[in-house]
């Protein structure tokens, strides 16, 4: 038997010049709580 759940796409935005310790690079971001709201809702 196959996952029925729905595939779910989640836009995040460019954000030139982030910083991770030694990193400074294009990153793409989305706030936090948008994952966490699909993840409760069973995405």
């Amino acid at each position: 038997m196959t996952d029925r759940r729905p595939l779910i796409g989640v836009s995040t935005y460019l954000e030139p010049g982030v910083r991770w310790a030694v990193w400074d690079l294009e990153a793409a971001l989305l706030p936090a709580g948008y994952p966490r709201l699909v993840q409760r809702a069973g995405g």
